[in-house]
């Protein structure tokens, strides 16, 4: 389930690629007095994705539950979320190269190590290979819905100085955030064409629509 703190009267919605990991690590830190550790279970490691917080749909959330808390989130642009999708899981993870079933590139014709322009042309290819990047690179819009003005306070990944500030106020403890996930090459949208821009521009068009006057301000 997501991260629903009752004792704080709190709820934080996690989009992949917002400083999610880092995040969960530190609400797991408020809830429990102590950092979570990742643990092996018949041989898999679990981690905080899947032993404590899972990043849950929108649709999926239990809202009546959530109506009288203060619900919270954490956007980015969709482009650079997508480069750091990019960067992280496909560069640094290396998801698409360890991919356990190469008979999908040979049948698909996608290179296992794309150039970022590749990987934007063919993003569509590639989510339906691999259900990582799917799963990395979904709308917010997935994740948070399409009204902002559901959360009582939508913060904007530049403002996670004041998003952290607030966290402390309302959990009356002196959290700090992790530096987690952040692999891979430095990467910008100058390495994109404006035709790739525009598909982007496309592809999260609910995005920008839903969150784009927040992301501007």
């Amino acid at each position: 389930m997501a991260v629903i703190l009752p004792q704080f009267d709190l709820f934080y919605a996690p989009v992949p690629k917002v400083a999610c990991t880092s995040l969960k690590l530190m609400f797991f830190s408020a809830e429990n007095g102590r950092p979570f550790e990742p643990f092996v279970v018949n041989g898999r490691t679990r981690h905080i994705h899947n032993a404590a917080y899972a990043t849950t749909l929108h649709a999926d959330l239990p809202l009546a539950r959530l109506t009288d808390m203060h619900r919270v989130a954490v956007i980015r642009d969709p482009v650079e979320r997508l480069i750091s999708a990019y960067r992280n899981r496909v560069r640094h993870h290396r998801e698409l190269a360890h991919e356990r079933a190469p008979a999908k590139f040979a049948a698909t014709g996608l290179d296992p190590d794309p150039d970022l322009g590749t990987f934007v042309d063919r993003l569509e290819d590639y989510a339906a290979l691999s259900p990582s990047i799917h799963h990395h690179t979904r709308p917010m819009v997935d994740f948070l819905g399409s009204d902002p003005g559901w959360f009582s306070e939508i913060y904007t990944l530049a403002e996670l100085d004041r998003f952290l500030a607030d966290m402390r106020a309302r959990t009356g403890q002196p959290l700090t955030l992790p530096h987690v996930q952040t692999g891979g090459p430095k990467l910008d949208a100058g390495a994109l064409t404006a035709a790739q821009l525009r598909k982007l521009r496309d592809v999260y068009a609910a995005d920008y629509k839903a969150f784009g006057a927040l992301l501007e301000a």
